[in-house]
């Protein structure tokens, strides 16, 4: 069994969590963030596409359903990554400044964005493609170890004034830092979900 994060407004979904504690524990997040309460934790049966013991919207249920049902299949995502110029690893003595700039070069309002870091320690911060879920994305990046819940769009999460807020990169650059010690334990394949 999983557990889906469900903005029931506009359907947006996020995470794909195997202990509800953690889901219900992040929704309450989402909901601040949001500011309004009309965000749910949505069960998954984990044998076939199926919503359990919840309502969701129609697009919420469509989408979780499309993700489900294609994830074997789907293609890499053409999400704009972040300029390797750039690159920020956390193997490699990670700033701040890199992440801060990362962040800068992100336009807020255009779409929601992904901050993860694959299999090498290579941070990314990519812009979600119109047409794929959070989890669509997550399951077409098969070297992703860590994943911060997806950053909204219009919500000055990412962009030059989200890199300006220290407060919110120290934050971020903490959480992947124990995010990556953390994943480094799991076992292959496994993603460490950060909220």
């Amino acid at each position: 069994m999983s557990w889906l994060i469900v903005d029931v407004r506009d359907g947006g979904l996020d995470g794909y969590y195997t202990s509800r504690e953690d889901a219900e524990r992040l929704c309450e997040g989402w909901k601040k963030r949001l500011g309004h309460e009309d965000v749910i934790v949505a069960e998954v049966q984990d044998n076939g596409p199926g919503i359990g013991n919840c309502f969701l919207s129609d697009r919420a249920a469509r989408e979780a359903i499309e993700a489900e049902s294609t994830h074997e299949t789907e293609t890499p995502a053409t999400g704009a990554s972040h300029p390797r110029s750039r690159a920020m690893n956390l193997e490699n003595n990670p700033t701040i400044a890199q992440l801060a700039a990362m962040l800068t070069e992100c336009i807020d309002e255009d779409h929601h964005h992904i901050v993860w870091v694959d299999t090498d320690g290579d941070v990314h911060l990519t812009s979600l493609p119109d047409d794929m879920t959070p989890l669509g994305y997550e399951r077409s990046q098969p070297t992703m170890r860590v994943r911060f819940e997806t950053l909204q769009a219009g919500k000055d999460w990412v962009g030059p004034d989200a890199a300006a807020d220290e407060k919110w990169v120290e934050e971020l650059f903490r959480g992947l830092m124990n995010g990556w010690r953390d994943a480094k334990r799991l076992p292959p394949g496994m993603v460490n979900y950060l909220g």
